[in-house]
């Protein structure tokens, strides 16, 4: 291939078709040493031709990108890519269909589903896989707060400010019962771990108790003077936490429905609280920017996360407990771990305040819910997965940036994908 420095190079396949070209005043040196070092000569018709071609620099460098790709799925480098990508870059998935702000998100026991509420009124199911619309659940006259899943995937249990809670079929879609007693809007609702009951917390300060099979209130919960944003059960189900506006949490028992344990420390309201997997530990989230683990035996904090610029709306330990994840009105989700309270990783990308955050059970992907009227699906990749891995190798998010950034020049998709690390946000249509 000779050719005088200021024509253009036109490579062709065995056919006769165009691959790609060059202009060889400023690339021909880069090109034709790795033409003759992997031996492409032998299997392309290399072709120069003398034209005169005037390329912008943005034409030349489209140009080069495609060649170098071509270049690198020859050396079959591109496999070890697609491994790096896997091991170091979260993918993320937007779905769609909500026409007003997603109030909540929840995965299904088995993972493969989402259930959302939200203030357009409806519950929705989606396959988690494709982002398809499963179910569209319709029955409450106001917003709805928040929706998740029955233990054991078969039901589902909605809460709305219309001051009822709805219990729906996964499979069909059908309201099978309606439950009233609440005199304000219902904010948060949960099964019990055995499915038999079910607690809810509203704007009427109460938390109530109730029966899965007969829809019936069993025990009104007093204590809180404000709001109660939030109400879980612990792993065993014999106590509950709950939150409120009255910058407390509060532990009941279950069986007598008496406050065995009131914390204090948030200085505003108190959006989410949940037990740890152990149960020797709660975490809570608030409007004052924090995140707060709580040492259930002692009754004191015992760490405090920092990072968030505005109220956290949600947090969720992962299911080992290792890890807890935590979203915000900043717009943004943070990944921390439990033990020292690092932050591990800032994902960005919803467009408005996020309202909800899960984890799937394998801890292979996290979903969002937003203002923005949209669900975000992160894949998380396998660095994230395995902590030990991390560890076992002395991997940070730092060097994970110089190590994975130096090769995220050249893709190979045709999907929309966002990919981040901690500080840097590449969005790329391919």
């Amino acid at each position: 291939m000779q050719s005088k420095s200021k024509d253009p190079i036109y490579l062709n396949d065995s056919e006769k078709n165009l691959i790609t070209y060059c202009n060889t005043n400023n690339l021909h040196h880069i090109c034709l040493p790795c033409i003759d070092e992997v031996g492409l000569r032998g299997g392309m018709n290399v072709q120069s031709k003398v034209q005169h071609v005037a390329l912008k620099n943005k034409e030349i460098g489209i140009i080069v990108e495609n060649w170098i790709r071509f270049f690198l799925i020859k050396l079959g480098w591109i496999d070890e890519f697609n491994r790096i990508i896997a091991r170091y870059v979260c993918i993320f998935y937007d779905i769609f269909g909500h026409s007003n702000t997603v109030a909540s998100i929840k995965f299904s026991p088995d993972g493969n589903t989402i259930v959302s509420a939200s203030d357009d009124k409806t519950i929705r199911i989606w396959d988690i896989a494709s982002g398809r619309e499963i179910q569209n659940m319709k029955g409450h006259m106001l917003w709805v707060n928040y929706a998740e899943f029955s233990p054991d995937g078969t039901m589902i249990v909605s809460c709305s400010g219309d001051t009822t809670i709805r219990l729906w079929d996964t499979k069909s879609g059908t309201e099978l019962a309606i439950l009233e007693g609440h005199s304000g809007g219902v904010t948060t609702v949960q099964f019990s771990p055995d499915g038999q009951s079910i607690v809810s917390g509203s704007w009427d300060r109460t938390i109530r108790l109730w029966d899965v099979q007969s829809g019936d209130e069993l025990k009104i919960l007093e204590g809180h003077s404000s709001v109660i944003n939030n109400v879980r059960f612990s792993p065993n189900g014999a106590t509950i936490v709950s939150s409120s506006c009255d910058k407390t949490i509060a532990i009941w028992d279950v069986e007598s429905g008496e406050i065995l344990h009131t914390l204090t420390g948030h200085t505003t309201f108190i959006e989410k609280v949940q037990f740890s997997p152990d149960s020797l530990s709660i975490v809570s989230c608030s409007g004052d920017h924090s995140i707060r683990i709580w040492d259930i035996a002692s009754k004191h904090e015992v760490r405090r996360f920092n990072g968030h610029t505005s109220g956290v709306t949600d947090v969720r330990y992962s299911y080992d407990g290792r890890t807890i994840v935590s979203c915000s009105y900043d717009k943004t989700i943070r990944w921390w771990d439990a033990e020292t309270g690092k932050e591990l990783q800032k994902m960005q990308g919803h467009c408005d305040n996020i309202t909800g955050v899960d984890i799937s059970l394998d801890g292979s992907k996290i979903v969002s819910s937003s203002v923005d009227k949209t669900i975000r699906k992160v894949v998380l990749p396998s660095f994230f997965q395995n902590e030990k891995w991390k560890k076992d190798n002395n991997i940070s998010s730092k060097n994970i940036d110089a190590n994975y950034m130096h090769y995220c020049k050249i893709f190979q998709n045709h999907e929309k994908m966002t990919f981040y690390n901690k500080r840097i946000v590449k969005k790329l249509i391919l």
